[in-house]
């Protein structure tokens, strides 16, 4: 199974056939309209999508013979931190994940996160869990408040979920030096493999499974800049999982 997860800066409707080069089995794209998700129609692909329909949102796409249908859930105050059933090859919970910008009484990033997690365990408790997608959220910005991404990330492990990024590079949170995963400022930069080494990147996307699934990981990466980063501010990570024994 091929996993791919990317923030395409609403330009998805430019680098949708860039992404499903891939051949993805799941994609999950942050920062998408539900009009480009409807238009884009890539064979064997089935689509959800998740925002408001006049501004952006989150799509998951699955690849026949996965199917993909929403679990229902009891609030809509985390509403870009979807839980999603996965059937298929593989059964699991997909926990599609795009922390927005903070707006009136929605909670900061990492908050809005932890919130979700806390008040819907039961998503953890029904079989594999696999929670992936934008964070904006990073260690190295950690202040000692309890809602952080330190604390995330030990609730994460007691859930039995581990970051495939870190487990598999041997890296520590907020120690991804030169694996950045996102540019700030794009826009205003010149989109060459310089920028993206000397800009100012950070680490903000993650993959996390379960830590049983780090055994099965085929391979890894981080969508290479010269290629990935001429289309977002953001670039993709790539897993592949070996099937269960």
């Amino acid at each position: 199974m091929k996993l791919i997860t990317w923030n395409s800066a609403g330009r998805f409707a430019e680098t949708a056939s860039f992404l499903f080069a891939e051949n993805p089995d799941i994609a999950i794209i942050q920062e998408c309209l539900k009009s480009t998700v409807s238009s884009v129609k890539p064979v064997g692909y089935e689509a959800l999508w998740f925002g408001d329909e006049r501004s952006k949102g989150i799509a998951v796409f699955c690849k026949s013979p996965f199917r993909i249908g929403q679990i229902a859930s009891q609030t809509h105050k985390w509403k870009w931190v979807i839980p999603i059933h996965v059937t298929g090859p593989e059964k699991f919970t997909l926990i599609a994940v795009w922390s927005c910008p903070p707006k009136s009484s929605i909670p900061a990033y990492i908050k809005l996160i932890r919130e979700a997690v806390d008040a819907n365990e039961d998503w953890f408790q029904d079989g594999p869990v696999i929670m992936a997608g934008d964070f904006n959220s990073n260690l190295m910005w950690d202040k000692p408040r309890s809602e952080n991404h330190k604390n995330l990330v030990e609730k994460l492990a007691q859930l039995g979920l581990e970051s495939v990024f870190h487990s598999r590079l041997r890296v520590s949170q907020g120690k991804e030096i030169k694996h950045h995963t996102f540019l700030r400022y794009w826009k205003k930069a010149q989109k060459t493999h310089e920028q993206w080494s000397n800009g100012e990147t950070f680490h903000i996307d993650y993959i996390f499974v379960p830590q049983e699934w780090l055994s099965r990981i085929d391979h890894f990466e981080i969508g290479d800049c010269t290629r990935w980063g001429v289309h977002s501010d953001h670039l993709p990570l790539l897993a592949s999982f070996k099937g269960a024994e």
